[in-house]
Order: C-alpha cells, then structure tokens, then sequence
C-alpha cells in the first residue's frame, strides 16, 4: 500500500511549528500513520547541519518546488552504501 501524500524531494512545511524542508524519508506504520523526515539543508550557528525532523503527514502541507539530486554514476564495482561490506573490506 502506497498512499503518501507527498513525493520524495517534495518541499513542505508543519503548519504547527512553520518548520520547512525537503522530504528525505518516508515511513509508512501498521497502524497507517505516515510520517516524513524533513531535512532543512540548514546549518546551526556553530556550522554544523541540522537534524532531520520527523514529522507526522497531516501536520504537513506543501510549500515550494520539488527537489532532485543530480544523477550521479558509479564508477567501481563497489554495490551499496557508506555502511555496505563492500565499503569496508576488512569486515568480510
């Protein structure tokens, strides 16, 4: 079952809190709840960047354009994330 209301890259904002981001996750529960991580693309005052919000989807409403990031090839033969046993050798 996919019944989310936004897209991955949608812009959004809580119209409790008027925080604004891009929807980065989207996480759908058995109880049929969904809720969105959020990314700001802000840093903080000290440079670093802020944590993902997680938010339900009625406290959401959609704001901006949507979002992509660039399609980037994979040049290795490495398969998988940063957190991948490809990527980290010495744990095979």
């Amino acid at each position: 079952m996919d019944n989310f209301k936004f897209e991955l890259g949608d812009g959004v904002k809580d119209v409790i809190t008027g925080f604004t981001g891009i929807v980065e996750s989207r996480t759908q529960y058995i109880t049929g709840c969904n809720v969105y991580g959020l990314n700001s693309r802000k840093l903080d005052q000290s440079g670093n960047t802020i944590d993902v919000k997680f938010l339900d989807e009625h406290r959401l409403e959609k704001k901006g354009k949507k979002f992509s990031l660039p399609v980037v090839k994979n040049k290795s033969n490495k398969k998988g994330g940063p957190s991948s046993a490809d990527q980290f050798p010495h744990t095979k």
